[in-house]
């Protein structure tokens, strides 16, 4: 992992070989709900992003980040939508990248994970204390970027 100065921006690499556009593919998805499982792995993880706090702070994305990672984060954003949003959204990204995706596996993944997820006895799923709600099924992005900027206008004054 290294990190672009100019763009405030990690990169990541394995074996010298830039893999950030991997990162979000449906197999590593479901490998991480996996891994996730494993207190070593947790552990060595949450080490790496702490390390990644640098300056004036960090967006970190995940499903643990302001439960078990950052629980003192500023401002904290429980972002979801139904699960049929959800997984059309996702097919629609994997369609856009050339990946051959059916939408109804891509439901039942994400069905598992969430439910692995929130029901696992290391760092379940749930919605960090003093967190932000914010269902986006109904929304737009723009509409999305706006409440967060707002939210964040709000925890700034």
């Amino acid at each position: 992992m290294s990190s672009n100065a100019d763009s405030n921006e990690f990169e990541i690499f394995f074996d010298n070989k830039k893999i950030d556009h991997l990162l979000y593919s449906e197999e590593v998805s479901e490998s991480a709900s996996i891994v996730s499982k494993i207190p070593e792995v947790r552990e060595c993880m949450m080490k790496i992003q702490k390390l990644c706090v640098k300056g004036r702070g960090l967006i970190a994305n995940g499903r643990d980040m302001g439960t078990e990672v950052f629980p003192e984060a500023d401002l904290k954003l429980y972002v979801n939508a139904n699960l049929d949003v959800r997984a059309k959204r996702r097919y629609e990204e994997l369609k856009n990248k050339g990946e051959d995706v059916n939408l109804e596996n891509i439901y039942k993944s994400l069905q598992k994970r969430d439910e692995s997820d929130t029901n696992r006895s290391i760092s379940p799923l749930r919605v960090p204390d003093n967190a932000e709600i914010i269902d986006t099924s109904d929304l737009k992005p723009d509409a999305i970027v706006d409440k967060i900027l707002n939210l964040y206008t709000i925890t700034k004054n």
